[in-house]
């Protein structure tokens, strides 16, 4: 029988008698590890695709036997604009969810994108959404638009716009404005 290795002086000693506390204590250290790395995979899942697209156009011109001058300067461009283009993403991505955290999380919320939307909220983006469709179908419709058609396509689409946005915002309840419920 081997006896037990006595633990190094620099370990941490870990406990497993409470099952759920180190669960948590896990699951912890994986989302701050996530987190940390997500952008650093992201940017090499950029660079990488910047590389590939490079290369298939390299790949492409030099088989079509297309100078070589006109290649490199197409595998440039094209190098180049994928990667610009994907750093433009990943910035509007990080602060569209900035954006998104902070309305979440701005108080009387009750849209579409707060925590708890409220029922109506639903019912406004599928309302409003018709509405633009109604008006993008009657503009389709007639190629040379009168002044008053013209002026009812403008007002439905001011009117569904505002729509969408109180979805996305909210609507006060009547319990919010004061006012008394029907019974």
């Amino acid at each position: 029988m081997s006896r037990p290795v006595p633990p190094h002086p620099n370990q941490l000693p870990l406990c497993f008698d409470n099952a759920d506390e180190l669960d948590r204590l896990i699951e912890t250290r994986v989302a701050e590890r996530c987190a940390a790395e997500a952008g650093r995979w992201r940017f090499r899942l950029l660079v990488i695709e910047s590389v590939l697209f490079a290369t298939l156009v390299g790949v492409s011109g030099l088989l079509l036997r297309q100078p070589g001058a006109l290649v490199l300067q197409a595998t440039l461009l094209v190098g180049l604009s994928c990667f610009v283009s994907g750093i433009l993403l990943l910035w509007l991505s990080s602060a569209g969810t900035r954006l998104l955290a902070r309305l979440k999380r701005w108080p009387g919320m009750n849209g579409l994108l707060s925590a708890e939307p409220s029922a109506s909220a639903p019912r406004l983006a599928v309302g409003g959404y018709i509405l633009l469709f109604g008006a993008t179908f009657t503009a389709l419709l007639e190629p040379e638009l009168a002044g008053q058609l013209r002026a009812m396509v403008w007002l439905v689409l001011l009117v569904s716009g505002m729509a969408f946005v109180g979805a996305l915002c909210g609507l006060p309840s009547p319990q919010d404005l004061g006012g008394r419920r029907a019974r």
